[in-house]
């Protein structure tokens, strides 16, 4: 349970340090939406905790592994789009802290 808690912990942690950014570093052409960010760190950020149900070895893990990175990816989406209508996100985030 304290795993879970944590990761939903660090989705958030993640995301809050993300927001800084509406243009892709590298790639200025690619533009961040919200929903888009939160959606792909979610996911990626949760696929620690999923490779730990594949190292079980039960007969479902691979379900549990994809279920938890969905589950990722929508936590990452609703925490995104929630914290950006709130606090903003670029310049408008970097001005509020």
């Amino acid at each position: 349970m304290w795993a879970i808690v944590y990761n939903r912990f660090l989705i958030g942690v993640v995301i809050l340090f993300a927001g800084a950014f509406t243009v892709h570093p590298f790639f200025k052409w690619l533009k961040f939406a919200p929903w888009f960010r939160g959606t792909i760190l979610g996911a990626v950020v949760s696929v620690d905790m999923a490779i730990g149900s594949l190292i079980s070895g039960t007969p479902d893990s691979c379900k549990i592994f994809w279920m938890t990175i969905l589950a990722g990816a929508i936590y990452g989406l609703i925490i995104d789009v929630v914290a950006t209508k709130i606090a903003g996100e670029g310049k408008d985030l970097l001005k509020t802290v």
